[in-house]
């Protein structure tokens, strides 16, 4: 393997990387809102939850477009 195919292998990987996180980060918040939600029967949010969903929540307000699609998912998990 020469230099150039291992600097593409290594910017590749990044970029997988780089985009596969943000997806599932907010992939996982539909499980963990309806398990939230129906398993364990909370009727506060925890503490930790404000965090965590802090930065879909700022995108909801700043990209209107992505509420809808998050609202849509949602949807999928019957979240309320």
């Amino acid at each position: 393997m020469n230099v150039m195919e291992e600097r593409n292998n290594r910017t590749t990987l990044w970029i997988t990387i780089v985009v596969a996180l943000p997806v599932l980060y907010v992939l996982s918040t539909g499980p963990v809102i309806w398990v939230l939600q129906t398993q364990l029967h909370i009727s506060e949010e925890p503490v930790w939850f404000k965090f965590y969903i802090y930065p879909l929540m700022w995108l909801v307000e700043h990209w209107p477009a992505f509420e809808y699609v998050l609202m849509a998912y949602f949807d999928l998990w019957d979240i309320k």
